[in-house]
């Protein structure tokens, strides 16, 4: 199994990655 896959970026402030720009 691959190990090097990039690390998902975590949600901030409670939010989902999928809001990301969204304040």
């Amino acid at each position: 199994m691959k190990l090097a896959r990039p690390r998902p970026v975590p949600p901030r402030k409670g939010r989902p990655a999928a809001l990301g720009a969204s304040p």
